[in-house]
C-alpha cells in the first residue's frame, strides 16, 4: 500500500512538505541548519521531478521524463525563475552590511557590502536564496510534473506540514521550551515586534479548501492530516499574532467557510457536508482548546478577549507607523536602486530617526509597521521589481489558466457551472493571499521573508488546478 502511494503521490507529498518546511522549522532551527535541511529536500525533489514525474494516459516513464525536461527548458517561466535564483544567490554572496565602530571619530558607522549591488546583512541573504530555490522547484514541479489528483495531495501535505509546525511552536511557547517563542507569543499589539502568526493564518484558510478537495476525491485517510492542519495553523495564528490580526483572519476564515460549504453542497457526493463540517469545526475548536488548556490563564483570556478597534489602532500606533514609514523613505532615498540590503533595516534605522521621534518609538525598533515601506527600503527599485515581476508572472499564469478553463467548460455547454467545475483552492487561494497583502500594509508581517513562500505556493497551486482538456490532462 505504501509503495503504491509513493508511486502515485510521493512527489506531490514531497513538494508539499518542501513548500511548508521553512515555515514549520523556522521557530526551532538556526538559519544555517534550516537551510541545510531544506536543501536536502530540494535535492531529492529535483531528482524526483526529472526521473519520476506523473504520467499522462498511455505514456511511458521515458516519455514522461522527456516531456518534463522539454517543458522546463522551453518555458519562459522556468528561465525567469532561474534568473530569480541567480539574483538571490548574488544578494546572498554580497553579504557584508553591518555596523562597525570607527575609533578615530568614536562613532558607529554602517559598513557597506563589497559590491554596489543588491546586498544582505547577517543571514537574511541565505534565507532569500533558500526561498527562491524552494519556490522555483515547487512551481516547476506543480506545473510540469504533477497530475490533477497529485496537486490535491500536494496541498494537503503543505497544510499538514505548516500545521504541524504551528502546533509544535504553540506547545513550545506554552510550556516555555523556547524563550524566543515565548516572547513572540506574548505580543499584544501591532508595534511591539514582528510576528509570524499571519503566515499560519493564510495556511489555515488554505487548509479549509484542501479539506473540501479531499472530500471531493473521497480521501477518507486525509481527514486526520487535515484536522492537524486546521488545528495547528489555527493555534499558530492564535499564539503568534496580536488579537486584531488573529480576529481579522478568523473573519476571513468564516467567509471562506461559507464559500466552501456552497461548493461542497453542489460538487461533492452526499454526506460530504457533515464530514467537512466535523473536520473543520473540530479542528478550529481544537486550536482554541490548545490555547485555553496549555497557555497561562491570563494569557489565554487576553488572546480570547473581544476585539476593540480603538484599542488596536490607537493614536500612538498611527504616530509610530508614520514615523517608521518616514524613516523607511529616508533609508530608501539613501540607496534608491538596490536598497539598504535584505535584513539591513534595523541596522540603518538609528541613523535616520530624528531625536524627537525616540520619545514615541518602542525600545530597539527593528521593523517598519508598514511592511511595503520596509520591503522598499531594504530591496530598492531593482529588488522590488524582481519580486513584483514574480507575483505578476504567477497572476498572469492564474488568469491564463482561468480563461482556458472557462473556454473548455463552455465547450461542454456547462459554463454556468464553471465555479463548481474548479477546485476550491482556485477561488480561495487568491482570497487568502489578498488578506496577507492587506495585513502587510498595517503590520510587520513582511519582516519574515517567508511571506514570499506563503504567497507563491497557494497561488501556484491555484493556477495549476483549473479544469483542462482531457487530451492535455496528466494522470495521477
Amino acid at each position: 500500500m505504501f509503495q503504491k502511494f509513493a508511486t502515485k503521490y510521493g512527489l506531490a507529498s514531497h513538494l508539499g512538505i518542501l513548500a511548508a518546511l521553512p515555515i514549520a522549522l523556522m521557530p526551532f532551527l538556526s538559519i544555517e541548519n534550516l537551510c541545510k535541511a531544506v536543501f536536502w529536500f530540494v535535492g531529492i525533489a529535483v531528482i524526483w521531478i526529472f526521473f519520476e514525474p506523473s504520467l499522462r494516459k498511455g505514456e511511458r516513464l521515458s516519455q514522461a521524463r522527456e516531456r518534463v525536461r522539454k517543458s522546463i527548458l522551453l518555458s519562459p517561466i522556468s528561465w525567469f525563475l532561474g534568473f530569480w535564483v541567480v539574483f538571490s544567490f548574488a544578494q546572498y554572496m554580497n553579504n557584508g552590511v553591518s555596523l562597525f565602530y570607527e575609533s578615530e571619530s568614536a562613532k558607529w558607522l554602517i559598513k557597506d557590502a563589497v559590491l554596489g549591488l543588491p546586498a544582505s546583512a547577517g543571514n537574511e541573504g541565505m534565507v532569500l536564496f533558500m526561498i527562491s530555490v524552494v519556490a522555483s522547484i515547487f512551481i516547476i514541479g506543480v506545473f510540469y510534473a504533477l497530475g490533477y489528483n497529485a496537486r490535491i495531495c500536494c496541498g494537503v501535505a503543505s497544510c499538514f506540514t505548516s500545521g504541524l509546525g504551528g502546533l509544535a511552536a504553540s506547545l513550545a511557547a506554552s510550556f516555555g521550551w523556547s524563550e524566543k517563542l515565548v516572547q513572540t507569543s506574548m505580543l499584544t499589539d501591532l508595534v511591539s515586534g514582528p510576528f509570524m502568526g499571519s503566515l499560519f493564518g493564510v495556511w489555515l484558510i488554505i487548509s479549509l479548501a484542501c479539506c473540501a478537495q479531499s472530500e471531493f476525491r473521497r480521501w477518507a485517510a486525509a481527514r486526520f492530516f487535515l484536522y492537524i492542519a486546521i488545528a495547528g495553523n489555527g493555534a499558530g495564528l492564535l499564539f503568534f499574532a496580536p488579537l486584531v490580526i488573529s480576529q481579522f483572519y478568523l473573519a476571513v476564515l468564516l467567509l471562506t467557510f461559507v464559500v466552501i460549504l456552497v461548493w461542497v453542497a453542489r460538487a461533492c457526493p452526499n454526506g460530504a457536508i457533515p464530514r467537512v463540517l466535523v473536520t473543520c469545526v473540530f479542528g478550529i475548536v481544537s486550536s482554541f482548546i490548545v490555547l485555553k488548556a496549555c497557555a497561562p490563564a491570563d494569557y489565554g483570556t487576553m488572546k480570547l478577549s473581544v476585539f476593540d478597534p480603538s484599542a488596536a489602532f490607537t493614536e500612538v500606533y498611527a504616530q509610530i507607523k508614520n514615523t517608521l514609514s518616514n524613516v523607511s523613505i529616508k533609508i530608501w532615498e539613501n540607496s534608491k536602486w538596490f536598497g539598504a540590503g535584505a535584513g539591513a533595516y534595523k541596522i540603518n534605522l538609528p541613523f535616520f530617526v530624528e531625536k524627537a521621534d525616540w520619545t514615541i518609538l518602542p525600545q530597539n525598533p527593528t521593523h517598519a509597521i508598514n511592511g511595503y515601506m520596509m520591503i522598499l527600503s531594504e530591496n530598492g527599485i531593482v529588488g522590488c521589481s524582481v519580486l513584483l515581476s514574480l507575483f505578476l508572472v504567477l497572476i498572469w499564469m492564474y488568469f491564463e489558466k482561468l480563461v482556458k478553463g472557462f473556454v473548455f467548460v463552455r465547450s461542454q455547454d456547462d459554463s454556468d457551472m464553471f465555479f463548481f467545475a474548479c477546485l476550491p483552492i482556485v477561488w480561495i487561494a487568491p482570497f487568502a493571499i489578498s488578506s496577507l497583502f492587506v495585513d502587510i500594509a498595517f503590520t510587520s508581517a513582511s519582516s519574515s521573508h517567508l511571506y514570499i513562500l506563503t504567497i507563491v505556493v497557494p497561488l501556484a497551486l491555484a493556477a495549476a488546478s483549473f479544469p483542462r482538456n482531457p487530451k492535455q490532462k496528466v494522470s495521477d
